[in-house]
């Protein structure tokens, strides 16, 4: 629920947007729609380093590609050059 509103605020309040996502991933570190939606409000926030970070940490956890590849949010971080999934 932290995550999802992470997403929402993005677009319209950084410091509301940070501080749940915050929560979310403090509730649950390890969750790969947690990360997936850590991915997604950083890349709103324009922050690529860190939204690749949790792309990579989604899958890291059980998410797969075809999962973020689904999220609109994320194209731009999946086609960056840096971005490696592995396996899934």
């Amino acid at each position: 629920m932290h995550s999802m509103l992470a997403t929402l605020y993005a677009t319209q309040d950084k410091e509301k947007a940070i501080s749940q996502l915050h929560t979310a991933l403090a509730l649950s570190p390890k969750d790969s729609d947690v990360l997936s939606d850590a991915a997604i409000t950083f890349a709103a926030l324009g922050d690529r380093k860190e939204a690749l970070r949790y792309a990579h940490g989604s899958l890291e956890h059980g998410g797969t590609l075809v999962d973020l590849q689904s999220q609109a949010g994320l194209q731009q971080i999946l086609e960056d050059p840096s971005f490696r999934p592995r396996g899934k």
